[in-house]
Formats: C-alpha cells, structure tokens, sequence
C-alpha cells in the first residue's frame, strides 16, 4: 500500500472580482504543503523551531513579515530545510468573466480550490487534506461535500482519503502554507521591484512540486525579466498559446484511469513542466530528459524512461501541433529565436547524417543490382528526400570553383 500523504492548505488573497477597489488583491493564491506520513513529525518539530525563532509565541503568518525582504528571505531558507514540497495555484482575477459563476463567493470558494484538489487526486492515492477555516460551518460542510462528489471513485477510493477544516492557531504547517502563498502574492506584485521578487522565487522554488497559472495563459508572469525582440515575442506567444490550448483540450481526458487517458496525462504533465521550467525553475534553460522523469514521478507517473518520455510524450504532442525544441541540453518549450535555432542545428545533426547513410545504401544496392532493386519502394517520402539530398549535393559540386 502507498505512503498515506499530507496536504495543508491556505491561501493568500481574497475572492472579490472587483480589483479596481482598495484593498482587494489581483490574485487568488492557494498553496497546499505536502508531506509523507514518514516525515509528519519532524516536519511539524521544525516548523514549530522556526515559529520559535522568527515569531516567537505567534503564528508564522506572512502578513506579520509583510515588506521586510530581507527577514522574508530567511525564513525561506529555514523553511527549505523543513522535510516539505508544496503546489501552488495562482489565479489570476483580472482574467476571469466577473458577470459569470465565479462572481459569487461560495462558487469561487468551492470551484477554485476544487481544481488543486483534483491535482493532489491524481497524484497520491492515500490522502489527507486539511485546509485552513474559513466561511461558516454550515459552508465549510458544503465544501467537503462538494470535494467528495467531484472525487473520481476510481482514482481514489473513499476510504483512501480524509478532506477537513482546521484553524491556523492548532496546524502549525498549515501557517507553513499561508507563508509560502504569502510570498507567492509578493512575487506576483509588479509593484515590487523585480530583483527582490526574482530573489523570493529563486529561494522558493526548491521546494516547488508544481505553480499552476489559471486561467490559462500565452503571456509570463515574468515578462519584465525578459527583453525580448519582437521576434522573440511571437516565438513565445505562439509556443505558450499552443501549449495552453493542448492542456485546456486535454486535461478531461487526463482525468479518467483508462490506458488512454493516463497516456494523455503523462502529456499534459510534460507541457505542465515545460511551462513550469521556462517560468519558475531554470529561467528558460533546456531541460535533461531525467529532470523530467524525476518531476513527473512527483506527480505519480511511473514506469517512465527516456524512450517513453519521447515515443508517448515529446513525439506525439509534436504531432498534435506543439512546438517543443530540443538539443543537447534536453527539452523546452520555444521562448526565442535561439531556442528554435538549436532546435534546428540538432535536428540538422542528426538527420542529414542518417539520410545520407540510407541515400548511400540506396545508391549501392541500385549498382549492385542493376536497378532491379529499389529498398525506398515502400517510403515515397524518403524518396523525396533522397533525390533532393542527391540533387544539392549536385548542384552544391556545380557551384564549387578551382581556385588553383
């Protein structure tokens, strides 16, 4: 049986639509701590030695630190060194329809925070979530009864997972969560200068499991960190937009536990990473492919090598019209130019040498048979390519000069 997992949840922001008025926050973030059973205690021991350090008899609460950056920064770093990973969602209100569902409190209290609770689904089979109070009893009972109806039976049998409400004042990682989503809400504030939300998220994101944008977008959180030429804003734009259109299209199928839709999950994870990478992790650098195996592990993809990596993931969404480079340093999701230059030069690297080896045999068989043989019968493209490698290489010796 799989180690029985803990999930603490807070949030940061509020669930007013109305951003334009003081007070109410741009965004909408929740942040679940993840823990093993295993790793419970001292998790909770060290995080009650930090509360001792840097709050001394109250709550670790972010808004208690508010704009001191320079103490934030160091309770992160005391914070990594809990036995904890985190997932975080990040909802953007601006980009939501304020005349639709969400609009109204308890849908979006019970929508939102429904979507991470599908994620923790997936990914671990023996559950227990507790999330910080809010709202009336009466309410927060209407929550676990829609967190149970939205729970898919065959993913997560009932017996394997407890959802409950629990104050701040007696869960101590639960105030774990409300800091980390409270950094989250600083890193997102383009009031903040860059250089200090860069550094809250460089200290930050060794913990991350995963940060969720919704809704959807082509468009970075971090574009002031970018000065990219117009040709690079398109590379990107496009790239992300397909990505996100893939994900959206996709994702219900991810949901069901048929062959099929496990395959379809390990995809939408894939992209999920890519994005994650160039956003949070890497700063845009290419990803090795054992990176990526070990991060979709975390999120309960096994029986995953490099081959499968590329045959049922990277290959297919190619396919499917998802532009993803790769080289030599692994794989990324297109952000400029270059990235797609590299893509380019190691593809170059690979192919023309393996199409020269097949025009080569081509070439042989046909003299050592007098023509009878013809081993591209079957591949009319190939023969296409054949002819046209023949016909540069033509061409190419034409062109040449004696220079003697």
């Amino acid at each position: 049986m799989e180690e029985t997992y803990f999930a603490f949840i807070d949030e940061a922001g509020n669930e007013n639509l109305n951003t334009k008025i003081d007070g109410v926050s741009d965004f909408f973030i929740i942040t679940a701590v993840l823990v093993p059973e295993s790793g419970l205690e001292l998790a909770k021991r060290l995080s009650n030695s930090l509360r001792n350090t840097h709050f001394q008899t109250g709550e670790i609460k972010s808004s208690t630190i508010s704009n001191k950056h320079t103490k934030r920064i160091k309770i992160l770093q005391d914070i990594e060194m809990i036995n904890i990973k985190y997932i975080t969602f990040i909802v953007d209100k601006n980009k939501i329809d304020k005349t639709g569902g969400l609009g109204f409190k308890k849908v979006f209290r019970k929508y939102l925070p429904g979507i991470l609770y599908q994620d923790l689904f997936k990914t671990y089979k023996n559950l227990t979530i507790i999330s910080d109070e809010h709202g009336s009893r009466e309410f927060m009972k209407s929550v676990e009864q829609y967190v149970g109806s939205k729970t898919t039976p065959s993913l997560l049998p009932e017996e394997n997972y407890i959802f409950s409400f629990k104050s701040s004042k007696d869960e101590i990682l639960i105030q774990i969560a409300d800091f980390i989503a409270g950094t989250w809400a600083k890193i997102v504030d383009k009031r903040i200068p860059i250089e200090i939300r860069n550094e809250f998220k460089n200290v930050i994101r060794s913990t991350a499991l995963s940060i969720e944008f919704w809704p959807p977008s082509h468009e970075s959180f971090y574009s002031d960190t970018h000065t990219p030429d117009h040709l690079d804003k398109i590379i990107r734009n496009y790239c992300y937009t397909q990505a996100q259109i893939y994900i959206e299209a996709n994702t219900p199928k991810s949901m069901e536990s048929t062959e099929d839709g496990l395959e379809e999950r390990l995809r939408v994870e894939i992209l999920k990473f890519l994005l994650l990478n160039n956003e949070i992790f890497d700063d845009e650098k290419f990803a090795y492919s054992d990176k990526i195996i070990k991060h979709l592990k975390t999120k309960g993809i096994e029986n995953l090598n490099r081959r499968r990596l590329a045959a049922q993931g990277i290959s297919i969404l190619r396919r499917r019209n998802v532009i993803i480079s790769s080289g030599k340093y692994g794989y990324k999701l297109p952000t400029k130019l270059s990235d797609i230059e590299e893509f380019v030069s190691t593809s170059h690297e690979k192919i023309v040498p393996m199409l020269e080896r097949i025009t080569d045999a081509y070439q042989q068989i046909n003299k050592v048979s007098h023509l009878r043989i013809n081993i591209l019968g079957d591949h009319p493209e190939l023969i296409t390519l054949v002819k046209a490698l023949q016909d540069h290489k033509i061409e190419s010796s034409g062109n040449t000069t004696d220079t003697n």
